[in-house]
């Protein structure tokens, strides 16, 4: 909310860590909490280490096309966890995200979405 009303700067990581939270989210939902300070305080460590080698250039050798394929897959991971309360589906059952998306899209079968109108159209002379 405070970046998109005041605006980002270039070192703003706001972006990449609303993708981040769908990997802590499955680390936080296997391991728990514990599990979740380690993936943090591992993280940090390796950050702190590529930073004292002297490695943030390495990020130039991934290709933008690899990073486009990131961003857009986690993208999809998210849009496929909240659609089903956008649509007011039932409650999802499933290990992975195929299995989610096919329970969702068998859901719709079932739902009852309101009828559309067809406007009238009232000419006035």
């Amino acid at each position: 909310m405070v970046v998109s009303l005041f605006g980002g700067s270039r070192v703003q990581i706001a972006g990449p860590t609303g993708a981040f939270v769908v990997i802590l989210a499955g680390i936080t939902a296997r391991y728990g909490v514990d599990g979740l300070q380690i993936a943090t305080l591992l993280a940090g460590v390796i950050l702190l280490l590529l930073g004292i080698a002297r490695l943030g250039a390495i990020i130039k050798f991934i290709p933008d096309p690899v990073i486009a394929g990131f961003t857009a897959g986690i993208a999809v991971i998210i849009w496929t966890n909240e659609w089903q309360d956008f649509f007011g589906l039932p409650a999802v059952t499933g290990s992975t995200s195929t299995k989610s998306s096919g329970t969702c899209c068998r859901s719709f079968r079932n739902s009852t979405l309101p009828p559309r109108r067809s406007p009238r159209w009232r000419w006035s002379s």
